[in-house]
């Protein structure tokens, strides 16, 4: 089971690694192409269109997964993503003017369809590259991701030097959507429209209470995520959502890295083993080491955050480096909650994580407006330290004694003891504490590396007894 789950994390990652790595070195030539200014204009739109853009799964994916029935279930599942793709993608056409006049820039109208059609393609994508995670074809994804997206990095850079300015962003996404499409359905062989429109109803019926479920999960997470664009953007202005975006894109690559690998495998590998005896074993020792990689990322950026940034985007870009450790740590409770969240899907109680992270999402929307009358960095402070004493904890309890009783205090007690001096290493950033932060940063990091060692001794224990 460890030793299949390893090979697939680690085919996975080279991969995701590998794009991740061509974002980054792309980014280098980008940040001296584009200003902060026009990022930040791609960001005013974006914060409306990837919330509508959220929903282009809505839950299809997990149903695909999930379901014991066949290629026909998949197909006209993959009818109902089309006409949702469709209906998506009209309302951010609707939104176009709107978005437009809200940030009094008419330069917004044109971008804003465009990325209608980015929504609209992407949407076709969602059944395919599900049936290739149902099928265990986690490197086989991975390498569609790899190439369209780095690719699109190349076309990104390209367009910039050309003088295509914040065009150069939404093109690639353009480029990206049209390449994960053409792959990924030459692969699986999706027939469009091969079944009915009311057939295809047959199946939203079927799966009616998991898609409004995970649907009604989506706008909160959302927002939870993406209330700070919208603020900043309004009453900011483009140049602040520019450096605040980019700290943004730089805490999502990590949860790309770590999160986005173990998400992607991870559902369909404990559907697999859940009734192996090591069932429990497994989930303690990867949710234990994904946290201590978490960890060790969080302290070189709060050591010396300042330093990376302006080496990576020249110090034009320093800002950065003041708001990215908020943003990390909050990513840090965002990954925590992935295994979380599949185990909850494993045992389908997805309404019940619904409403625990809308109650939480609702709480940190309404700290976030609190940008209004206080500092922005006060405000993300606030917020990280909901996410890391609030959103994290609540579902480490919840899981284990409403999905997983098995997993044992002992775990629930260790998960919150990480996230409660991850809140104090924010604290103490936040306040410049000095020598104070420096030993709180050696605890943290002590605990996430020493939780290790137990995990470590039982797999080689494991590995003798089966060798034997």
């Amino acid at each position: 089971m460890v030793k299949n789950f390893v090979k697939n994390v680690l085919g996975v990652s080279i991969y995701r690694y590998g794009y991740q790595a061509v974002i980054l070195l792309s980014s280098i030539a980008t940040s001296r192409l584009l200003t902060p200014v026009e990022y930040g204009t791609v960001a005013l739109i974006t914060v409306i269109t990837g919330f509508i853009n959220a929903f282009n799964d809505s839950g299809i994916s997990l149903l695909v997964i999930r379901s014991d029935y066949g290629e026909r279930f998949y197909k006209l599942l993959y009818n109902l993503s089309v006409l949702m793709g469709f209906i998506l993608s009209g309302v951010v056409v609707l939104l176009a003017f709107p978005i437009a006049a809200f940030n009094n820039n008419d330069k917004l109208i044109i971008p804003t369809l465009v990325s209608a059609l980015v929504i609209l393609i992407q949407t076709l994508s969602v059944v395919p590259m599900a049936v290739l995670r149902k099928r265990e074809q986690f490197i086989t994804r991975a390498k569609i991701d790899f190439w369209a997206f780095s690719s699109s990095t190349i076309v990104t850079i390209a367009l910039a030097y050309f003088n295509f300015s914040y065009w150069s962003l939404i093109i690639s996404q353009l480029y990206a959507a049209l390449v994960q499409l053409i792959w990924s359905n030459s692969i699986v062989g999706v027939n469009l429209w091969q079944y009915s429109f009311k057939k295809s109803m047959l199946s939203y019926k079927m799966s009616k209470k998991t898609l409004l479920s995970l649907s009604g999960g989506t706008v909160f997470t959302y927002w939870s995520s993406n209330t700070g664009n919208f603020v900043i953007g309004k009453f900011f202005g483009e140049a602040l959502l520019g450096i605040y975006n980019r700290a943004n894109s730089l805490s999502s690559m990590v949860v790309n890295l770590i999160g986005g690998v173990l998400h992607s495998i991870l559902l369909p590998t404990l559907k697999s083993v859940e009734k192996s005896k090591d069932f429990l074993t497994f989930v303690r020792t990867i949710s234990i080491a994904v946290l201590a990689v978490c960890a060790v990322i969080n302290i070189v950026v709060v050591l010396y955050g300042a330093e990376i940034i302006t080496f990576i985007w020249s110090s034009t870009w320093v800002s950065v480096a003041e708001y990215l450790p908020y943003l990390l740590f909050t990513s840090y409770a965002v990954i925590s909650n992935i295994l979380s969240m599949n185990v909850f899907y494993l045992k389908k109680q997805e309404s019940l994580f619904t409403r625990v992270s809308a109650i939480s999402s609702v709480v940190q929307i309404a700290v976030f407006l609190l940008a209004f009358y206080f500092p922005l960095k006060d405000v993300l402070l606030a917020s990280t330290l909901i996410n890391l004493l609030v959103l994290g904890p609540v579902l480490w309890v919840l899981m284990p004694f409403k999905v997983l009783p098995e997993i044992g205090k002992l775990h629930i007690t260790l998960m919150i003891g990480f996230f409660v001096t991850s809140a104090a290493v924010v604290v103490g950033y936040h306040y410049q504490l000095g020598m104070v932060l420096n030993t709180l940063l050696l605890i943290y990091g002590v605990l996430h590396i020493g939780a290790l060692i137990p995990s470590a001794l039982f797999i080689i224990n494991r590995r003798k007894q089966t060798t034997a």
